[in-house]
């Protein structure tokens, strides 16, 4: 009975440990279904937010070039260690994963209102309706900027919210890739993200820095992943090992190997390959002149491309103005299109202020070729065109125009322009204060930097009238003083437009024609004088063929393009308009009534006059 009862009835397996199939040894039971432990057991919710932190603020560091200076960093810094750590503390607590989401978000916007908008917020850090107000600002101020600016531009607080914000999503998508999807390889995909933005930008693409950055972090969350997971430890069998390093070092290899290869087919490099190639362009080359930005970045650029043709009646070749850009708060030049102002057709243009004395009436047929751009290049001051495609409106403050449902591209056009003939002679008459002008073009902002105003003062001391005032500015900055450079900008990181590039570029005395544009337009400002700044095309070269306009005759042609581009000042005489000074050195022509042989010869009678031009400028 005991043999047989014993061999017919099996015996269960007996387990070590006991009872109840807890293996004293740590290792699972043969047989029994996995339990994976929840992801805060141990260090690993700390560990992996430290990584992710490390990963993110090491690409960050790519972003410098893109941005001047550091003083972006802390504030990033603050916003990605408080989103990390409200992770890890929820982890810790073992939170449902939903909750960690829910709350991860919470965190990112108390963080962001009681860095950027703690007045609008409750308790400083609870967003309300005020704090929504102030973060649409914020938005819109970086909107302009990436309009306006070119890199490096100024962290206003725009720029650096949008930034905070942007990578405080990053720490919580890779946490997310990282941990409750088990997917920590793929979170290579958001640190990529973060440097194609300098990769793009920069002339010296992300740097060196940026990329070991990165590299360092995503290797950590790898590492973390696998050393530290309760979930690797459980399905692998063993505890940390061997095996799990061997595997963390293999998949970040391969990783780092694919980030150094793949960048290497892609065309877009000048010089050298990613991380340190030159200028990245994945989107091909842009043919539109994005007023202020794109600007340094086409008269960098070695072989000229948007080419525009085109032939004129008037005596000299023509500026070809695309942009005007007047509204400046104190970060940068902008264009403000006054869209609720906007008048529809081009058929019948008219400035908006009165013009006195002869009128100069040109023609001038362009054909803009494969130049794309919303904005219509066109000689100043067009009063009608003819031939245009599609919807077209223009600004009555500015002349601009342009169309928000077709661009410049094929297009063929003829302009009617109409300017005032501008001497030295009228403009030394026109000495009435501007009545018939918009305090848009007046206004200085608070924060004009010391060198600006006292650069202004000293330059016009003896001037006796706004002309006067106008030419020694011209003159001083056209003066051996001053370089033309494209590259000076770039290297001693002031190529923007802002007031802190100004000021920058009135020490070093260096750069090309948005910066001397810019210091005649706020230098005139700051002595009285109505500015503001026209983006376009300087005359350009003759192409040796002849266009036959209807009606008027057999033309020259010719010819421009984005080694072209260029930018002047505008300044505002009662009676004469907008009139056009040329401030930047080996770079387009100095009208005739702004040479000082034209001016020495109308204004011999005017002493203020005659000391302007013979005043050495101030060291």
């Amino acid at each position: 009975m005991t043999a047989t009862s014993h061999q017919g009835s099996p015996k269960a397996p007996t387990q070590p440990g006991g009872p109840s199939g807890t293996p004293d040894s740590g290792k699972p039971a043969p047989g029994k279904p996995l339990r994976p432990r929840a992801p805060g057991a141990g260090p690993y919710p700390w560990v992996m937010a430290g990584s992710v932190s490390v990963a993110v603020l090491g690409a960050a560091l790519s972003l410098n070039g893109v941005l001047r200076g550091w003083a972006w960093f802390m504030p990033l810094i603050t916003t990605v260690v408080v989103v990390a750590l409200a992770l890890a503390v929820l982890r810790a607590l073992r939170a449902q994963p939903l909750l960690v989401t829910l709350a991860s978000f919470a965190s990112l916007a108390g963080i962001l209102s009681f860095i950027f908008c703690r007045q609008e917020s409750l308790a400083g850090f609870i967003p309300t309706t005020g704090t929504f107000t102030a973060v649409g600002r914020l938005i819109k101020r970086a909107a302009e900027t990436v309009v306006s600016e070119s890199a490096p531009v100024a962290p206003n607080a725009g720029i650096v919210f949008v930034l905070c914000a942007c990578l405080g999503l990053l720490v919580i998508l890779i946490d997310a890739l990282a941990v409750p999807l088990s997917m920590p390889a793929a979170s290579g995909i958001g640190l990529l993200a973060v440097m194609v933005v300098p990769a793009t930008i920069k002339p010296q693409s992300v740097g060196v820095a940026g990329f070991m950055g990165a590299a360092v972090g995503y290797l950590l969350i790898l590492g973390c992943s696998h050393w530290f997971a309760p979930d690797a430890r459980l399905q692998s069998g063993s505890g940390r090992g061997a095996g799990q390093f061997r595997r963390s070092v293999i998949t970040g290899g391969l990783a780092l190997a694919l980030t150094m290869t793949v960048p290497v087919v892609i065309p877009g490099f000048e010089t050298g390959t990613f991380p340190q190639g030159s200028r990245l362009s994945p989107w091909g080359t842009s043919n539109g002149l994005n007023p202020m930005i794109t600007l340094g970045n086409s008269l960098r650029s070695p072989t000229g491309s948007g080419r525009i043709t085109y032939a004129t009646s008037a005596s000299a070749p023509l500026y070809l103005r695309s942009v005007t850009v007047e509204n400046f708060d104190g970060e940068t030049w902008a264009p403000d299109d006054r869209g609720a102002g906007r008048r529809a057709g081009v058929d019948r243009i008219e400035t908006g202020y009165a013009i006195q004395g002869e009128v100069v009436n040109a023609v001038t047929s362009v054909n803009a070729g494969l130049f794309s751009s919303p904005y219509l290049p066109a000689p100043f001051a067009p009063a009608s065109v003819n031939g245009l495609n599609g919807r077209w409106t223009w600004d009555p403050s500015t002349l601009s125009i342009m169309s928000t449902e077709t661009t410049t591209r094929a297009q063929r056009y003829v302009v009617f322009s109409a300017a005032p003939k501008i001497t030295a002679q009228s403009l030394s008459q026109a000495n009435a204060v501007p009545q018939d002008i918009s305090e848009d073009f007046l206004r200085v902002p608070g924060n004009l930097p010391d060198i600006v105003r006292q650069t202004a003062d000293t330059v016009t001391a003896s001037a006796g009238s706004n002309y006067a005032k106008a030419l020694a500015i011209q003159k001083y900055l056209r003066s051996g003083e001053f370089t033309y450079s494209l590259q000076a900008p770039v290297q001693n990181g002031y190529d923007g437009n802002g007031l802190s590039v100004l000021a920058d570029f009135l020490a070093v005395k260096s750069g090309y024609c948005v910066h001397f544009s810019s210091a005649m337009a706020v230098m005139a400002r700051a002595e009285g004088i109505p500015s503001r700044i026209a983006v376009g095309y300087a005359p350009g070269r003759l192409t040796g063929e002849s266009v036959a306009l209807v009606g008027q005759g057999s033309f020259p042609e010719y010819e421009v393009d984005a080694r072209d581009a260029h930018a002047w000042p505008e300044l505002y005489f009662e009676g004469l308009g907008w009139v056009p000074f040329e401030p930047t050195p080996s770079r387009g022509v100095p009208p005739d009534y702004a040479t000082e042989s034209s001016v020495a010869g109308n204004l011999s009678t005017n002493a203020d006059e005659k000391e302007v031009l013979t005043t050495p400028a101030p060291a």
